[in-house]
């Protein structure tokens, strides 16, 4: 009896090992079949607009257009995708799997709605400038260290006949893309030239700050600035609303953060993580008064 039972535990170790190899073949085996992205796509991306299902009757993650995502900088090289976006900021090595796919499975599986709807209508409650009309070259995402993006499904997968990827990017046309992001949210990404202008929330020439001076020396500074500003917009114009000394109060609060902000100096991750705090600050106060 000692003799089966031992046979039985080793029968067990050897399949589950068996498993874990395949597994990882697998993986191994889509490592390979992907490719790393073509230099058309090496560059400096920024989002120009945070896309999400305006069906929705649940809370979701963002906002249309949300502060959190506007404005964040994305950087592809052959090394890395890096980001300043609140999620998985680095993937090493990045690769893809490219495919030819018709769209309208692509969108109903992966841009689901409350209830069952056409890909025409999704992507029209998602105002997603896509062709359903003809197929499209789409990438699904790989990194061989760190993530980028949200991990697919495994029931979408195998809906859309794919291995084990993570999100899809779809080229609009050489200067733009759209990118699904956490939250079935959409990113649509432009390219930026490297001639391109800061814009932060105050003109540069007005800068006296050696802080302010600095955020108009960087894209992706100047972005977070112009985040906040927004923000805080919509606090004073949501939040705030019939609220008594709710603007009086918000505007000290904003006063004092800048004034801790400029104890950063020029120190450009201090400033990254000081504005990204204040930012979510601001919309955990906004999304309070939806």
């Amino acid at each position: 009896m000692a003799k089966t039972s031992s046979f039985t535990f080793v029968l067990l170790l050897f399949l589950l090992a068996t498993s874990v190899c395949a597994i990882t073949a697998e993986k191994e085996d889509i490592w390979h079949k992907s490719q790393g992205f073509p230099d058309a796509m090496m560059g400096t991306w920024q989002v120009s607009k945070v896309r999400i299902d305006k069906g929705a009757t649940r809370k979701t993650l963002y906002e249309w257009d949300d502060p959190r995502l506007l404005g964040r900088i994305l950087t592809i090289s052959h090394e890395a995708i890096q980001s300043d976006l609140p999620e998985d900021r680095q993937c090493l090595q990045p690769r893809a799997l490219f495919r030819q796919m018709d769209l309208s499975p692509l969108i109903q599986v992966t841009l689901p709605g409350m209830y069952e709807r056409t890909a025409a209508d999704a992507l029209a409650d998602y105002e997603l400038p896509l062709n359903l009309n003809q197929p499209a070259n789409v990438a699904w995402i790989n990194c061989h260290t760190g993530s980028f993006g949200p991990e697919l499904l495994e029931s979408w997968a195998k809906k859309l006949s794919l291995p084990e990827v993570r999100t899809w990017l779809i080229n609009l046309d050489k200067d733009k893309f759209a990118l699904l992001w956490y939250d079935q949210t959409v990113l649509l990404f432009v390219r930026i030239a490297n001639e391109q202008k800061t814009r932060p929330s105050f003109a540069c020439t007005m800068a006296r700050s050696i802080t302010e001076k600095a955020l108009c020396q960087s894209i992706s500074l100047a972005s977070f600035d112009a985040s906040i500003a927004q923000a805080y917009k919509l606090v004073l114009e949501n939040h705030c609303v019939g609220v008594p000394g709710c603007r009086s109060q918000q505007q000290k609060k904003q006063a004092a953060w800048t004034k801790k902000r400029d104890q950063c100096g020029t120190g450009a991750q201090c400033l990254t993580d000081a504005m990204r705090s204040r930012l979510e600050q601001l919309m955990v106060i906004q999304s309070s008064a939806d």
